[in-house]
C-alpha cells in the first residue's frame, strides 16, 4: 500500500494536479481499501468519506495555527 500512495503522490504531483484532486484520489483508495477489509463495517467506511476537501482544509489550517 505505501508504495502505491508513494507512486499516486508521485504520479499526481508532477501531473500538476491540485491539493483537491490529489486528496480526493487518496481518500477514495483508503474507502476502497475499507471496504476490502472484511473486519470492517460498510458504515464505518463511508465515515472516512465525509469530510469534504473543504473542510480538511479547514481543520488543517486551524491545526496549523494553534501549533505555531
Amino acid at each position: 500500500m505505501n508504495k502505491f500512495l508513494t507512486f499516486a503522490f508521485v504520479f499526481l504531483l508532477l501531473s500538476g494536479c491540485s491539493n483537491r484532486a490529489m486528496y480526493d484520489s487518496l481518500q477514495s483508495h483508503q474507502h476502497q481499501k475499507c471496504i476490502e477489509d472484511s473486519t470492517v463495517h460498510i458504515k464505518e467506511c463511508e465515515e472516512l468519506k465525509k469530510q469534504s476537501y473543504d473542510e480538511y482544509k479547514q481543520q488543517r489550517e486551524q491545526q496549523l495555527t494553534k501549533d505555531n
